[in-house]
């Protein structure tokens, strides 16, 4: 990224209500740290994490959803 535009963002209040809204939306999941991964605006995987955990928590969602999953292409 071109150091300008950024160094723009970083110090201006251009995008802070957006950050308040994410940073109070987090803590009410619980989050505390970083990386942490949402899905559905409920369920939070915290931490670095086997690929496993992933995907069952993607299947968890979506056996709980009225939406499909996506198709498989390969």
């Amino acid at each position: 990224m071109p150091p300008g535009p950024v160094q723009a963002v970083l110090t201006s209040d251009a995008h802070a209500d957006a950050v308040r809204a994410d940073t109070a939306a987090a803590h009410t999941l619980g989050i505390t740290g970083a990386p942490s991964f949402v899905f559905q605006h409920t369920y939070v995987i915290a931490g670095a994490q086997p690929t496993e955990v992933f995907t069952d928590l993607l299947r968890h969602s979506w056996e709980t959803t009225e939406s499909p999953p996506p198709e498989k292409h390969t």
